[in-house]
């Protein structure tokens, strides 16, 4: 779900996939750039198939029915995330999350609590496989304790203040 391109790792996804045997669902959209596109037709779209879905770029009420309805979700991107809304939105939805064990989402997904964090296909392969292991009541609740929005602007809010005061501070040090 999110943008079809390298460095998100859709390929890799498919990969664990097709070792679990389990169907794929892809939602996603890769952009005019040329690698974008020369990814999407070289590496993405031969790999579609029988069991292999893809659904194009969805939001709102579609978004939220398809994460929902998910046994988990695959996140195998090869960047440092920053962040990882879609994991976010998984966990509020109830559905566990196997991602790459990288950048942000080491800080959103509690390993063997709300999903698993794997550093390869294989392993993401054997997470899909314990996939039953993961309480997905564990994922909302954990979800509604640490990303709602209350929780999310009191964080923002603290670390605006952490901020100011180690400026402040700065600021009094003789030069």
């Amino acid at each position: 779900m999110g943008r079809i391109c390298p460095e998100k790792g859709i390929h890799l996804a498919l990969d664990a996939a097709t070792i679990a045997e389990i169907p794929v669902t892809i939602a996603g959209k890769a952009f005019d750039y040329p690698e974008h596109r020369q990814y999407f037709e070289d590496v993405f779209r031969p790999r579609l198939g029988p069991h292999v879905r893809f659904m194009g770029s969805i939001g709102g009420k579609r978004k939220a029915q398809l994460l929902a309805g998910a046994r988990c979700i695959l996140v195998p991107s090869q960047a440092p995330e920053t962040s990882s809304l879609v994991a976010m939105e998984a966990m509020a939805s109830g559905t566990p999350v196997v991602a790459w064990r990288s950048g942000a989402l080491r800080d959103v997904v509690d390993h063997g609590r709300t999903g698993w964090l794997v550093s390869s296909v294989e392993e993401m392969a054997s997470a899909i496989a314990r996939i039953h292991e993961i309480d997905s009541a564990e994922c909302r609740t954990e979800a509604e304790h640490r990303f709602s929005s209350e929780q999310m602007f009191s964080k923002y809010v603290s670390l605006y203040d952490r901020v100011t005061m180690a400026s402040s501070a700065m600021e009094l040090q003789p030069a």
